[in-house]
């Protein structure tokens, strides 16, 4: 989020910015003109703070803050309170905005009614040009009068007018001018008494316009608990009595939604620590994603194979185009297969719905109690209760003041609102229309933004079932292969190891076999030995023949660096070549004395692949072999080479190399759905305070912004 203008003006104004900060100020200041009129009223009331040395208010508080917090005042927050001092009326709430805990301010918006100040109260006297304006009183008080807040005679007032104001607001000035601090009999502790009145240059008594007001900002050590409005009415004896307390009330200041952060507490912070992009459509997109809510199940899912669009009318908050599931696929060594999602479950947890934040969040809910900064404050404590009625109670009474509302929260248990409704922060008027209105506009935004969510999320799904349909139909194809391919070379090797036994035993293919057992006994014992891959001897009639096989291992140096490893055997006697397995990237592979063999060892993961060969050998132990990393178009060449080259007519390798093709790609698909699952998590345990990803059962599917880094 934006820093907040008041305090970047400040430390501009006060020269506490860098060069760059400066010069990124000034770029915004010349195309900000609401940002142009704020800067020149602070300049205003700062230099007139600066000018003020003899004011023992202003000059007390410019040590505590260096003068430059008097900014923080004015922009803080607009009150209407009533009082009334002698003759004259005021309507004023009382509003802090201050910081610091000793420090606050009352303000005030004035209703002229007499004629006649109060006796030996000394008078300021400021003139007014018919331009919104800001004075600063002899104790600090911040007199603003819009342009347009005088009548006469009920009509605008657009000429000059005095006006005169008065003010005790210590024991010495009050105790000075006569004023009483009763109530009937009833001792009173007073914050400031005020008399003010506003007269055309002719003389004529000038009104305010109650639509626009007069305000004032009276600074104040702290806030009184139970301060109260009294209207000050002569008695017999001309002793002002203070009678009709009214409860003070501030009045909520209206900022830009674009000012405001409602995301929970820390959300921003971990982005910026994962250096994450600061632009708030990236970061609305990614709290959007984190919303869980029940989808439709994956058969109802399957059904929907109609172009799903985008009919969402809340651009601000697009979905980026990425997919997060919640699963890994585990591979067996005799058992590759991956299925489709075929279901989404989960167990519900307390929240507050980011669709429900964000469909408020936004231009039309401007000068609503929402759109301030004492609603952002108790957003934050929303957030924390994880109780999204709690939210509803503040965005379904949008006509109503903030402290009712924070009493209702405090019926509900939750005591962290007390503090919120002793502040006593009131309401901004709406016409019904507009309320009606806006009521209509958060029930879409939230349709809207849900809809939105749930079609990107099953566009994703259906992509990601394409896909892994796709892997499941290859696997099963490769399962086929490969159990032909060992049928084949077992068949193969058999016929090598029994034709070789018959020979050494002396049988030829022409000879009459009239002794059958004999002959099966020999078949058991060559396709036993085939099966064991162990040396073993076959007698007959007192010869014998001997089929041997050799001793074949390696390791291969830092397995674990490859999500895929294979080991290949390409022979000069059969036609199919023999993929063999491993256990923690060790061979142990007994080789057929009667057969040359090439060696290929491939290792694959996201980077790539990774090669190593041993040609023409019948044994060996080679001990730890490392991979280098080779091409996918040098590593083709390679292997369609070794496999042409070992025979006239060997078995095909090019759907092997289309299935490892596949299979690699597989491997970053899965990969970056795990990073993005953990990092969905992460970032779910921010957000939602009572979260807990242990209550997901299967998988979860969400989708979330494409990761952008600054």
């Amino acid at each position: 989020m934006k820093r907040d203008n008041t305090k970047i003006i400040d430390q501009y104004l006060s020269g506490e910015l860098s060069d760059t900060e400066r010069i990124d100020f000034e770029k915004k200041l010349e195309s900000n003109a609401e940002l142009q009129k704020e800067l020149e009223l602070q300049r205003n009331i700062y230099e007139g703070a600066k000018r003020a040395n003899t004011r023992n208010t202003v000059k007390s508080v410019g040590k505590k803050h260096h003068l430059i917090n008097l900014t923080k005042w004015i922009i803080g927050g607009i009150a209407v309170i009533a009082l009334i001092v002698s003759a004259v009326y005021f309507s004023m709430q009382l509003n802090s905005t201050s910081e610091k805990e000793r420090e606050s301010t009352t303000q005030l918006q004035i209703q002229l009614k007499s004629k006649e100040l109060i006796k030996d109260l000394p008078r300021e006297v400021f003139t007014w040009s018919g331009e919104d304006t800001i004075y600063l009183s002899e104790s600090g008080v911040l007199i603003s009068v819009p342009n347009e807040a005088l009548l006469q005679n009920g009509q605008p007032y657009k000429g000059k007018a005095i006006i005169e104001w008065q003010e005790a607001v210590d024991g010495a000035t009050i105790m000075k001018s006569g004023l009483s601090t009763m109530a009937d009999s009833n001792l009173l502790e007073t914050q400031g008494m005020f008399s003010f009145r506003v007269q055309a240059e002719n003389g004529g008594l000038l009104e305010v316009d109650p639509e626009v007001g007069i305000y004032l900002q009276v600074p104040v050590d702290e806030i009184k608990p139970g301060m109260q409005l009294y209207k000050g009415e002569y008695d017999k004896d001309s002793v002002i009595n203070w009678v009709n307390p009214v409860p003070l009330e501030k009045i909520p200041v209206p900022v830009d939604m674009s000012e405001l952060d409602f995301y929970p507490r820390g959300y921003e912070d971990t982005l910026d620590k994962l250096k994450l992009s600061q632009e708030k459509e990236y970061r609305d997109s990614l709290y959007l994603a984190c919303e869980v809510f029940e989808m439709e199940s994956n058969d109802d899912q399957i059904n929907k194979e109609e172009e799903i669009t985008n009919t969402s009318n809340l651009a601000e908050h697009r979905i980026y185009d990425t997919l997060i599931e919640d699963t890994l696929y585990e591979y067996s060594e005799n058992q590759e297969e991956v299925s489709a999602v075929d279901s989404i479950q989960y167990e519900k947890f307390n929240s507050i719905p980011p669709s429900k934040v964000l469909a408020f969040w936004n231009k039309k809910f401007n000068n609503t109690i929402l759109a301030t900064r004492n609603f952002e404050k108790r957003m934050r404590e929303i957030h924390e209760t994880c109780d999204e009625s709690l939210l509803k109670l503040y965005t379904s009474n949008l006509d109503r003041p903030l402290y009712f509302i924070d009493s209702l929260a405090v019926t509900r248990g939750y005591k962290q609102f007390e503090s919120f409704f002793a502040e006593r922060v009131g309401k901004i008027e709406l016409d019904n229309p507009h309320l009606n209105k806006l009521h209509k506009f958060y029930e879409r935004g939230i349709k809207e933004l849900r809809e939105q969510l749930k079609l990107e999320r099953e566009r994703k799904a259906q992509q990601e079932r394409k896909w892994d349909n796709e892997v499941t139909t290859a696997r099963s194809e490769e399962n086929v292969r490969t159990a032909n391919r060992k049928a084949q070379a077992f068949q193969e090797e058999a016929s090598l190891n029994h034709e070789h036994v018959r020979k050494q035993l002396g049988f030829t293919q022409n000879i009459k076999i009239t002794k059958n057992t004999i002959i099966v006994n020999i078949d058991r014992e060559v396709y036993a030995a085939t099966r064991a891959r162990k040396t073993t001897k076959v007698s007959f009639n007192g010869k014998t023949s001997v089929i041997k096989y050799n001793d074949f291992t390696l390791e291969v140096a830092k397995h674990k660096n490859f999500e895929r490893l294979y080991v290949y055997l390409l022979s000069d006697k059969l036609n199919s070549y023999q993929r063999v397995g491993h256990k923690q990237g060790k061979v142990d592979y007994p080789l057929n004395d009667r057969i040359t063999y090439d060696i290929v060892v491939l290792g694959i993961n996201e980077t790539g692949y990774f090669y190593h060969e041993i040609k023409q050998i019948k044994k060996g132990t080679f001990g730890e072999v490392k991979l280098k990393s080779i091409s996918e178009s040098d590593f083709e060449k390679r292997i369609i080479t070794l496999n042409q080259n070992r025979l006239g007519r060997p078995m095909n390798i090019k759907d092997e190399l289309a299935w490892l093709k596949l299979e690699k790609e597989n491997y970053k698909v899965q990969r970056l759905r795990e990073e993005k699952r953990k990092f969905l998590e992460r970032v779910r345990k921010v957000v939602f305070p009572c979260y807990n990803n242990n209550g997901y059962k299967d998988i979860l599917i969400e989708v979330f912004p494409t990761v952008v880094t600054e």
